[in-house]
């Protein structure tokens, strides 16, 4: 063969080799890619499931604690005779918060009444009386509600949680001056009704801590929130509620202290059908 032939064979040879080698070369660094990647996306996946797993709960918390706060408003049957009740977590049930619909105060009085009766939850967890506390009950949509649901019969039972310190230092003027305001409104929409005020209940320590639930002062409630109360039931011919009075010894009733149980509820629907039997 021609050694210029030859030549050009050998350098045709090498190039091909060259390619080879940077061809497989290649394949392996598209298939090193692959798996580099296949590797991210399944820790990704894991990561993403791990994180469901925890974050799981806490969505089932947060939807729990957002039924609690902002709870559905309760379907008015126009067929029945009414009783409004306007309150906090007490009226509420949050002492018995799965079976709330069956043993909080205003159901036991329902079913106390009988089929006649419907008596209208609008507690709210943590609500004030007062306009400059953490939460006043007026800032709400049940606010609203309440004063478009005309009824026989309407009960009002703010004060437990205006009797943080951080609520009330310095605010019992303003208490009742909102208190007065809550009535006027409520009033000038439905004249009718029979209004009834009531004292909060009487809150107790815990036996672990030796102290409040939620930072409540009982003294507060004892010395001059019940005291508030009952001037302007007198001021303004609302009846007149004493549940602190009814409370009073009967720590058994509650389950934190502030939270009355089934027993409580029971307990305290029973004296408030007594309280308000001349208006039924």
């Amino acid at each position: 063969m021609n050694p210029e032939r030859r030549k050009e064979n050998m350098k045709k040879q090498k190039k091909e080799r060259t390619a080879d080698r940077e061809s497989g070369g290649n394949r392996q660094k598209k298939g090193s890619r692959k798996k580099l990647v296949a590797g991210i996306l399944a820790i990704l996946l894991l990561a993403a499931a791990a994180a469901a797993v925890y974050a799981y709960p806490r969505l089932r918390d947060y939807r729990i604690d957002r039924a609690v706060w902002y709870p559905k408003a309760p379907h008015v049957d126009r067929s029945r005779q009414h009783i409004v009740c306007v309150g906090d977590s007490i009226t509420y049930g949050a002492g018995v918060f799965e079976t709330r619909d069956r043993e909080s105060w205003p159901a036991f009085l329902e079913q106390e009444l009988g089929s006649g009766w419907q008596v209208l939850n609008y507690g709210l967890n943590g609500r004030t009386m007062l306009h400059d506390g953490d939460s006043p009950y007026v800032n709400e949509r049940f606010y609203e509600k309440v004063l478009k649901t005309g009824a026989e019969i309407c009960i009002i039972m703010l004060g437990t949680n205006d009797s943080k310190p951080g609520n009330w230092d310095g605010h019992a003027e303003a208490f009742r001056e909102d208190y007065l305001s809550f009535l006027d409104a409520y009033r000038q929409k439905h004249p009718e009704t029979q209004i009834y005020l009531m004292q909060p209940p009487k809150c107790y320590p815990e036996e672990r801590t030796g102290r409040i639930v939620y930072t409540i002062s009982d003294d507060n409630i004892r010395e001059e929130i019940c005291g508030i109360v009952a001037e302007i039931a007198e001021e303004t011919g609302c009846g007149l509620i004493d549940l602190y009075s009814l409370t009073d010894g009967h720590p058994e009733w509650f389950v934190d202290g502030v939270h009355p149980n089934a027993e409580g509820n029971r307990n305290i629907a029973a004296y408030i059908r007594e309280q308000i039997a001349d208006s039924l």
